[in-house]
């Protein structure tokens, strides 16, 4: 990143959650074949709760005062929930055929 205040920081996370949350709910109303049902689900949940982590270090961040003190603690959080279940569930696609490896 090189946001030049915690503002702009701040922002294009908001963007980023907001894109997770959408595309979680977009995907929940998928309607996808019943050996993908389970990973689908999956998928929702991780992006939906990505786009709620992301809020809460949101708002965690309004405490710190630099730009340099607010990539310090971004890099700090730990891998996220919403993170892992994305992945797991993108991976349980990509073995069924769904989805192509980047």
């Amino acid at each position: 990143m090189r946001s030049t205040s915690i503002v702009e920081i701040r922002s294009g996370l908001s963007k980023f959650a907001a894109d997770q949350g959408a595309d979680g709910n977009e995907v929940a109303n998928l309607k996808p074949p019943k050996d993908a049902q389970a990973a689908n689900a999956l998928l929702a949940r991780g992006l939906r709760d990505t786009s709620r982590e992301l809020r809460g270090l949101i708002a965690r961040l309004s405490r710190v005062k630099t730009p340099k003190a607010a990539l310090t603690l971004i890099n700090k959080t730990q891998t996220t929930r919403g993170g892992a279940e994305t992945d797991r569930a993108l991976s349980e696609l990509q073995k069924k055929g769904y989805t192509k490896a980047s």
